[in-house]
């Protein structure tokens, strides 16, 4: 039996990518279409095919997404959609799926990612992930992808590499995650050279996962093994309350930040997590004058900006590095370098002020 029979990956698809209001409203992030009419998801899907078969390859979302996933991914089997009963944040995903898959093959590695980041260098990614499964299966650690950061970046979080543990592959021990620090300190980071941007992708031996869990989240852990009884023997009304009493918080803040031991792959591929307007902006194609324009757009002495209307007549005159996005539910108009403040803009919106 050849040892990738055993390597599974789960993919997060339950942002909802509250810095893309207006669109968010209506579509969740994963799901937009804004690279060439390729949602991040389809693009995270077939980035995965190129190593696992489809029958290996898991999507965890929430229930009110689930006809959507399918449509967008029709070759995934139906019983590779792992549906929430609700959204808990990374932890209670990460450990609900891998109940799932370890059902499936009880001696699974398990590759946890989110559906809504963007990859270039494809063929770099695959010998990373590659590389970290057949790590992660071979010793008792949880193996983490990380990037060398290209830009003082405050939107993302960091990764601190202490010795080198496997130098043919640079593959480091971990010393310390580090969530979205001040522009200082990402500055200092950047001058160091010892940090890596976190990009979220985990993988691991089922075992290990649930091994660690007990030790430093032993709440979650504790709502895990009754939740596993339910899977087991099908009953699912106790199954969603157990899960609506888990912890809500992500996966970094309740593990990565208290273990020891974890491993780095130092990963060679372009990556970026869309966070905001800015940040896809830089992957989009531009005209001459510098500016990403989508729908029925009009502007004068503009540049350098990202400009899309949804079936609004929009006009843009004489502003340069903007984001101007309009639809019938809703207008923002923001500096590029303030778009990570879109987030606070909804906030505000759902609370009524």
């Amino acid at each position: 039996m050849k040892a990738m029979d055993r390597w599974f990956a789960v993919v997060m698809a339950g942002g909802r990518g509250e810095r893309f209001w207006p669109l968010s409203l209506k579509t969740p992030k994963p799901f937009m279409r804004l690279f060439r009419g390729r949602s991040l998801l389809r693009m995270t899907f077939e980035r995965l095919s190129r190593l696992l078969p489809p029958s290996h390859v898991l999507i965890a979302i929430t229930e009110e997404l689930a006809d959507r996933t399918k449509t967008e991914l029709p070759e995934l089997p139906p019983e590779n959609l792992i549906v929430e009963p609700e959204g808990k944040d990374t932890a209670a995903c990460i450990g609900y799926s891998t109940l799932w898959v370890m059902l499936r093959r009880e001696d699974a590695v398990v590759a946890c990612l989110p559906a809504d980041h963007f990859v270039s260098e494809e063929e770099s990614f695959t010998e990373s992930l590659r590389f970290s499964f057949r790590l992660a299966e071979s010793v008792e650690r949880i193996v983490t992808i990380g990037l060398k950061p290209r830009r003082p970046e405050t939107a993302y979080g960091y990764i601190k590499a202490a010795r080198l543990f496997d130098p043919s592959r640079h593959a480091y021990e971990v010393e310390r995650f580090v969530e979205k620090p001040s522009l200082d300190k990402a500055i200092q980071f950047l001058e160091e050279g010892c940090y890596f941007w976190n990009s979220g992708i985990f993988v691991f031996r089922g075992d290990v996962l649930l091994r660690e869990l007990r030790e430093y989240m032993p709440e979650l852990a504790f709502g895990l093994e009754g939740i596993r009884d339910c899977l087991v023997h099908g009953v699912s009304e106790r199954l969603k309350a157990l899960y609506r009493g888990l912890p809500r918080i992500s996966i970094d803040y309740g593990l990565m930040e208290k273990t020891k031991g974890i491993l780095m792959v130092e990963g060679t591929f372009s990556w970026d997590d869309v966070g905001s307007w800015a940040s896809l902006f830089r992957f989009l194609d531009k005209d001459e004058d510098g500016n990403f324009k989508d729908g029925p757009v009009h502007t004068i002495d503009t540049r350098n900006s990202l400009l899309l209307a949804l079936g609004v007549r929009t006009c843009v005159v004489g502003l340069s590095d903007v984001a101007v996005v309009a639809s019938q539910d809703g207008v923002i108009v923001c500096p590029l370098d303030r778009a990570q403040d879109v987030k606070g803009v909804v906030r505000g919106l759902e609370e009524g002020s």
